[in-house]
């Protein structure tokens, strides 16, 4: 089957480069959700940079991650948080509209260049919903540890089409 890529969920499973029923899913590490549905809003917990359920990038960036590494650390949150937003709603081509992301980076003192690791995750949601949909407020925050020292935790919170709303919530 050939995906559309002219919308957001074909985008997504494209840039992923294999399909999402192949990839082990994030599970909560705690007494929470990853992703709650409130209304036409969805609020994603932070996910760290994993692949198949595996931290990819651990340490402080400006010591033992470097810049690049770290903005693909920002990137691969941001595939965790959507594969759980997607497992939740179906299909991201259900998104109306990325509303926040917040970016929290394990840093070694004096390391200042946040808001450019972040921009690793803000450029994923250009690419998958566009430069109107994916455009969205940020925060980012330079922490002294992450939970298993990630590299970086990215949240996010999304406003869902309307044919959405009311949908039943998954447990």
């Amino acid at each position: 089957m050939k995906l559309d890529d002219s919308a957001p969920d074909g985008r997504f499973q494209k840039i992923l480069g294999r399909p999402v029923a192949g990839r082990k899913l994030a599970k909560p590490s705690g007494l929470y959700q990853l992703v709650v549905r409130h209304g036409a809003m969805a609020y994603v917990s932070g996910h760290a940079p994993k692949i198949d359920g595996t931290l990819a990038v651990a340490g402080k960036v400006g010591d033992d991650i470097d810049f690049p590494k770290a903005q693909e650390a920002a990137r691969l949150c941001v595939v965790q948080c959507l594969l759980s937003l997607r497992r939740e709603i179906g299909s991201l081509d259900h998104v109306e509209r990325v509303i926040k992301l917040v970016g929290f980076v394990n840093v070694a003192p004096g390391f200042l260049r946040l808001p450019a690791v972040v921009d690793g995750a803000s450029a994923l949601l250009h690419e998958v919903f566009g430069n109107v949909i994916g455009q969205h407020a940020r925060s980012s925050m330079g922490v002294a540890e992450l939970p298993d020292g990630a590299a970086v935790v990215i949240e996010l919170v999304l406003a869902l089409r309307d044919d959405l709303n009311g949908a039943a919530i998954s447990p």
